[in-house]
């Protein structure tokens, strides 16, 4: 069985070397009518936006919510040194 096998992958590879070729088909040849347009983009670096307000536990903070929550947290804070 190994032998017919072996025999068969040698005459396919000696049919191969001796009609085979490397030149490219007519069908398979890709004609190119025209070029391909380039987009030109121009790239700017980021800047700060200074009328953000800035982003206090994921929502946006005031200046009023803001001094809300300072004083809450230094209540908190004196709370906890009183009752230790």
């Amino acid at each position: 069985m190994f032998y017919i096998a072996g025999a068969i992958y040698t005459f396919g590879a000696l049919f191969y070397l001796i009609f085979a070729s490397g030149e490219i088909q007519p069908w398979a040849r890709q004609e190119v009518e025209h070029e391909e347009e380039v987009l030109q983009v121009e790239l700017t670096p980021l800047q700060k936006d200074e009328k953000k307000k800035p982003v206090q536990n994921g929502t946006a903070a005031t200046g009023d919510e803001e001094k809300q929550s300072l004083k809450a947290q230094e209540d908190n804070s004196a709370a906890n040194n009183v009752n230790v």
